[in-house]
């Protein structure tokens, strides 16, 4: 069977570069011929016909970093692509936001030492070899998305969750609790992700808890794949923190979740 991970990879990154020249890349990274082969078969049947020659890329450049082959199943992956994309486009409908496309995460502005000051007026403190960097990914710049990682670490590896254990990724995205519909409390932020975990036949455990004053669940999914995920309600904004399954920074970092009072989003 194809390494699900290196399928996706070749679809997601097939129609900017042509397969040839993924071949290529993705074998001088060390990828295992054989198993290039059976992902290209498998993954040959959903690509999008090519009509001309892609563009050429800028000098020097080269695809993204090849994907960790760890296992995972096809569902798992599926799901992942949902919870990490698709879900907050949909948890973006439901509270009453169009989310526009992404854009590259920019580079932190100079911090205190150890201290991240989102521009939603909240700070959290970063582990020893930790640094973070934020943006707003959407067009009304209303979508603020934080990672924090250990430094050196790859940034394309943000989008894959199923990294995140290993790697000791978190990524904290944080929204207005006001939508049209009035604002946006515990009680249907909750009712909306065990609604949304039951349609996906997650198999999960979940716990209340207090983040410096402020109401909070976590959800510690275990199938379709092993995800932590935290739900904290502030005072104006909402928190989606997502990280390893077991990794110790979800907590260290969670913990230290404050609101300041100090917003900084007309520096947008």
């Amino acid at each position: 069977m194809a390494d699900p991970h290196l399928v996706a990879y070749i679809r997601e990154h097939a129609p900017a570069w042509g397969t040839d020249a993924l071949k290529r890349h993705l074998l001088s990274q060390g990828v295992d011929a054989a198993q290039l082969d059976a992902a290209l078969a498998e993954a040959a049947p959903t690509l999008t016909p090519l009509v001309s020659v892609p563009p050429a890329p800028p000098p020097g450049a080269s695809p993204p970093t090849a994907p960790g082959r760890r296992r995972a199943s096809k569902a798992g992956l599926i799901v992942g692509a949902l919870c990490g994309g698709l879900g907050l486009m949909a948890l973006s409908l439901f509270m009453g936001r169009t989310p526009a496309p992404d854009t590259k995460a920019s580079a932190p502005a100079p911090e205190e030492a150890g201290l991240f000051h989102g521009r939603y007026g909240f700070i959290v403190k970063l582990p020893p070899g930790y640094e973070a960097r934020s943006s707003f990914t959407d067009a009304e710049k209303t979508l603020e998305v934080v990672y924090i990682y250990r430094q050196g670490t790859d940034p394309q590896h943000f989008i894959n969750e199923g990294l995140y254990e290993h790697l000791g990724i978190l990524r904290i995205e944080v929204l207005p609790r006001r939508v049209p519909q009035g604002f946006v409390g515990m009680d249907a932020l909750k009712d909306y992700v065990l609604r949304q975990l039951a349609a996906d036949k997650s198999v999960f455990e979940q716990r209340a808890t207090m983040v410096n004053g402020m109401p909070a669940f976590i959800v510690k999914v275990a199938k379709p794949f092993q995800i932590r995920r935290g739900y904290v309600v502030g005072d104006k904004v909402r928190y989606t923190v997502a990280g390893g399954f077991e990794n110790p920074v979800f907590d260290q970092v969670l913990e230290t979740l404050a609101e300041t009072g100090s917003n900084r989003t007309d520096e947008r």
